[in-house]
C-alpha cells in the first residue's frame, strides 16, 4: 500500500504525501512518520491507518537499507 522511494528514503501514501524518516530505535529500526494533520483530512485515512492519533508510522530496519 506505501511505497518506498529508495533515492529520497521516504515511503509515498496511496495519496502522493510522504512518510518521513522520525528517528531509530534501539533495535535498529527507523520509523518513517506521517503528518498527520494532513492525514486528519485524508479521504483514504481508514484504509490506511487504525490509529487513534491519525497518524501512520512504518518501521524499517536498517539492514534492508542500501548505502
Amino acid at each position: 500500500m506505501h511505497n518506498y522511494d529508495e533515492y529520497y528514503d521516504q515511503y509515498i501514501c496511496p495519496n502522493d504525501e510522504s512518510l518521513l524518516p522520525s528517528r531509530v530505535t534501539r533495535e535498529g529500526y527507523r520509523m518513517y512518520s506521517s503528518n498527520k494533520v494532513k492525514c486528519t483530512s485524508c479521504s483514504l485515512l481508514e484504509k490506511c491507518t487504525q490509529s487513534v492519533q491519525h497518524k501512520k508510522v512504518i518501521l524499517r530496519h536498517l539492514w534492508h537499507i542500501r548505502f
